[in-house]
């Protein structure tokens, strides 16, 4: 606590989800994608329940912070957060 820190990798676990964006504030959001390549755009995208790896963007900082959210009616729910990060000696 108190140490120049940065996550730059957070695996999430989704069960029956949908939508979710990702970042380290709620201005700086990265889509994480669950509809597969070969779904036809006129089907409803598929419920997902599994990881999800994401190379996380934020800055080094005092207080690293993760902030999710989405803008979509669909479903999004979190099971597990896995956060990686680096420290920096100051």
């Amino acid at each position: 606590m108190g140490s120049i820190k940065r996550i730059d990798r957070a695996v999430l676990r989704f069960n029956n989800s949908a939508a979710c964006k990702v970042g380290p504030s709620l201005d700086e959001q990265e889509e994480i994608v669950f509809r597969v390549a070969s779904t036809p755009m006129g089907d409803p995208v598929e419920l997902v329940t599994d990881d999800r790896e994401v190379d996380f963007r934020g800055d080094y900082d005092r207080q690293a912070r993760l902030v999710l959210s989405h803008n979509v009616p669909l479903p999004c729910s979190v099971t597990c957060l896995s956060l990686r990060g680096i420290t920096a000696d100051v």
